[in-house]
């Protein structure tokens, strides 16, 4: 299939996936934000740093309760090898994957969604002090 001259150029790729989206599996497709942000998606870092740090709050409660990522999969039904994934970063998290782990856990989620967002805030702040000052932020 010959794609319209409009799809031609940097996106061509995911226009062609687009196209054939009935074709696709899905389990393999992941769109990085990188291809978001060209596409207006506003603020998509700030979502994707939010759910890291939620995901390291979860990781920090399983560590400080002694749980192994086995202990944590037999009771939130969640594979070791997805905990693993998302642990690293290496996968994104859906929010009942992170329902059921934080009920594994024993972890009151909505705290910690509600302790990463003022972490994420105060980061925000300072970035936008450093800026206002003319400091250079990595």
């Amino acid at each position: 299939m010959v794609l319209p001259s409009r799809f031609r150029g940097p996106f061509c790729y995911a226009a062609e996936l687009l196209i054939h989206s009935a074709m696709l599996d899905y389990s393999k497709v992941c769109v990085k934000p990188l291809f978001l942000q060209h596409f207006a998606v506003r603020e998509i870092l700030y979502y994707q740093a939010l759910c890291d740090e939620i995901v390291r709050l979860l990781r920090q409660e399983r560590e400080h309760r002694k749980l192994s990522n086995y202990a944590v999969s037999q009771r939130s039904g969640v594979s070791e090898s997805m905990l693993s994934l998302v642990e690293r970063r290496l996968r994104n998290p859906t929010m009942e994957l992170m329902l059921r782990v934080a009920d594994g856990i024993g972890a009151d989620l909505p705290a910690l969604i509600q302790k990463a967002t003022a972490t994420m805030l105060k980061r925000r702040d300072k970035s936008g002090a450093a800026r206002k000052r003319g400091a250079v932020h990595p």
